[in-house]
């Protein structure tokens, strides 16, 4: 129905605000404090760190583009095997990471195990070569910065939270009644 809409699919890690870490923050954090840390070895994706996504996105935008694209690495990866990478781009000791597998740890989402993407078509359109995880993980790695310059933000301005006071709770009973 939106013939020129750029909807955009993709599987993203990086520096997460204080207030919620992202996937790949979780990881490093519990390795920097020693921790055990269980990773699935039969869930699969294909990440690209987030300033990439950012970068494509305005490549995208700038050369109006639309359609469905999808900003993905070239690498079918487990969330397991991305966790030792982690672990030894930053330093740490991998075999803190034990691989379990998807079914043996309880759920209350049914999450698929395949959620690789194909971005052919982003290479074809934007002439760029494709992504690798190793190419990304070096990058987040080398732009640790950014990680402070998202928590000094991330203090200013709360993402989400709301504020309700006893008059914006008459204003709607008010209605209501």
């Amino acid at each position: 129905e939106l013939p020129k809409s750029l909807v955009i699919r993709t599987n993203f890690f990086g520096w997460g605000p204080e207030y919620r870490h992202s996937f790949s923050d979780q990881i490093l954090n519990a390795l920097s404090q020693g921790d055990e840390i269980v990773m699935f070895d039969d869930v699969y994706f294909n990440p690209v760190s987030m300033c990439r996504v950012i970068d494509i996105c305005h490549q995208l935008i700038d050369s109006r583009c639309h359609g469905i694209f999808h900003i993905s690495s070239v690498n079918r990866i487990s969330k397991y095997e991305f966790s030792v990478k982690l672990a030894k781009a930053f330093g740490y000791d991998p075999d803190v990471i034990q691989p379990i597998q998807a079914f043996r740890k309880k759920s209350k989402v049914n999450r698929p195990k395949d959620l690789t993407l194909s971005s052919d078509l982003l290479c074809e359109v934007l002439s760029i070569k494709p992504i690798k995880i190793e190419e990304e993980i070096f990058d987040l790695k080398s732009n640790q910065k950014i990680k402070l310059e998202i928590h000094k933000i991330s203090r200013l301005i709360p993402y989400g939270k709301h504020f309700i006071d006893d008059e914006d709770v008459n204003a709607v009973i008010s209605v209501l009644c």
